[in-house]
C-alpha cells in the first residue's frame, strides 16, 4: 500500500504524519478537532478515570465475539 500526499503540509509541521498534520494548526501546532471528536475523547477520559461505567465488552477470541454478535439478533 502506498500513501500519497493529497494536501499541502506547511514546513512547520512536515515532521508529523500527513494524516495528523492535516488536523494541526500550522502556527500553534494544536490539533483542530470537531465537537464530536472532542466529546468522544472526553467520554473515554471519563471511562478511564472511573467516572462513567464502560459498556464495552471484551472477548477472549474471535469466535467468542462472533457468537455474541449472533446472539444479539
Amino acid at each position: 500500500m502506498t500513501l500519497t500526499q493529497t494536501v499541502e503540509i506547511p514546513a512547520a509541521i512536515a515532521d508529523d504524519c500527513p494524516l495528523c498534520a492535516k488536523y494541526r494548526d500550522p502556527v500553534t501546532r494544536e490539533l483542530r478537532l470537531n465537537a464530536e471528536t472532542i466529546a468522544a475523547i472526553e467520554e473515554v477520559d471519563d471511562m478511564l478515570a472511573g467516572k462513567t461505567p464502560s459498556t464495552l465488552k471484551s472477548f477472549n477470541s474471535l469466535e467468542e465475539m462472533l457468537a455474541d454478535l449472533d446472539s444479539d439478533d
